[in-house]
């Protein structure tokens, strides 16, 4: 028995103090709406599959887990703190679907009013000799209000309804800074590999002169080993990412993903952040007599610093979905909306039988995707929410990890 779990990175927030506050503030500005252009300022049932998940070599199942893509995610920019803007970063992309490939790249991430949140690419697509002449594709209504789908063949920013029109999504979803006692807009581009689908990344904005050979490229997990603490071990590169593109993962596509296994979630909890400024605690797993899957979770308001936020210490609230009522999606609320104080019973916010990567709902309406194929069930964390786990003592009292924080709180607290 296994329970696949999955979380989307916090490389620009979960980091040493200093460097975390200034790009967390760097990424506060690039995504709220004081930032400026620089420039002017149904499913058969699962077989539940039983392999032992991967494991380093101190025998932790999650020590140094990279956390799944969700697509090209937020990797896109980079931010210059003078001026507190975001610019795309010296990369670009090429994406193969069914006869059709295109090389694109962000042009901007601001209208042309200067707001943020209207984004425009340049796209060119293949000819069979090489890719032909730039179209600009601009977003006339922010990202952070709700989803815009681009569609390549056309040059439109289309409707998201039909997944079979567009080839990419930008969107926006809540990142929590409970430092700052709120949660802030994470701008993100998803374009993702899925069935004939694939993405490839390049180190520069030039398009290539020959379309990708997808046997020469190497996974991004490997290619981008990230910690900020000078101290603790990364992995080594992989030397092929200096002289491949890198492949893009997505939802669906988890080979590069940690597991963590059904006995470590009997021994362990999760303690996640999420966007609606909350601290889950939470465990599951499945009862393969009964036919049912069990989610057991409590949660605390984050609206303190890390050391000044309440402990968790009420009895966990219990959500049990028998297995055949599982969708190839189903999405679980377990805090409810900002503000809500315990205790709070988890429940089933939605449920999709088919789910293109980046068309999720919000990820202040989630905290927990739950997949259902074929072969298996897999736990997935919501985008921008940073988990870790932790030996559990039976729901007993337990305090918040600091490691949750950007940047840490004060050492004792007025209360």
């Amino acid at each position: 028995m296994k329970i696949i779990i999955y979380r989307k990175p916090s490389p620009r927030l979960h980091s040493l103090a200093a460097w975390a506050s200034a790009l967390a503030v760097g990424v506060m500005c690039a995504a709220c709406g004081e930032t400026r252009d620089p420039s002017s300022r149904t499913s058969p049932e699962p077989e539940v599959q039983h392999p032992d998940p991967p494991r380093t070599s101190d025998g932790d199942p999650l020590q140094g887990a990279r956390t799944e893509n969700w697509g090209i995610g937020d990797r896109w920019y980079d931010y210059t703190f003078d001026t507190h803007s975001v610019a795309p970063a010296d990369i670009s992309w090429v994406i193969l679907r069914d006869e059709d490939a295109y090389h694109f790249r962000v042009l901007r991430y601001y209208g042309d009013d200067g707001a943020a949140g209207k984004p425009a690419m340049v796209v060119r697509r293949w000819t069979g000799d090489g890719f032909g002449e730039e179209q600009t594709i601009k977003v006339e209504t922010s990202i952070r209000s709700a989803p815009a789908c681009l569609r390549f063949e056309t040059g439109d920013v289309v409707s998201c309804d039909d997944a079979s029109t567009f080839d990419l999504v930008w969107r926006t979803d809540r990142r929590p800074i409970p430092e700052e006692g709120f949660a802030i807009g994470n701008p993100a581009l998803y374009a993702t590999s899925d069935g004939d689908t694939h993405v490839v990344q390049y180190p520069s904005k030039k398009a290539p002169e020959a379309l990708p050979d997808l046997t020469r490229t190497v996974p991004r997990e490997v290619c981008e080993p990230f910690n900020a603490d000078p101290d603790i071990e990364v992995p080594t590169r992989d030397p092929r990412c200096e002289t491949m593109p890198w492949r893009i993962g997505s939802i669906f596509n988890a080979d590069a993903a940690l597991s963590v296994s059904f006995d470590d979630l009997q021994t362990h909890d999760v303690f996640q952040m999420t966007g609606t400024m909350h601290v889950a605690q939470w465990r599951a797993e499945i009862d393969e007599l009964r036919e049912n899957l069990t989610i057991w979770a409590r949660c605390t308001s984050t609206d303190f610093t890390a050391a000044c936020t309440p402990p968790l210490d009420t009895t966990p609230e219990r959500l049990s979905i028998p297995l055949h009522e599982l969708a190839a999606w189903t999405f679980v609320d377990l805090c409810g909306a900002k503000g809500t104080s315990a205790p709070y019973a988890p429940r089933i916010y939605e449920q999709r039988d088919v789910l293109r990567a980046g068309l999720w709902a919000s990820n202040e309406a989630f905290e927990l995707a739950i997949q259902r194929t074929d072969q298996d069930i897999r736990l997935r964390i919501a985008p921008s929410q940073p988990f870790e786990r932790a030996a559990h003592d039976g729901f007993s009292d337990a305090h918040v990890p600091r490691s949750l924080w950007s940047i840490p709180g004060p050492l004792s607290c007025a209360f």
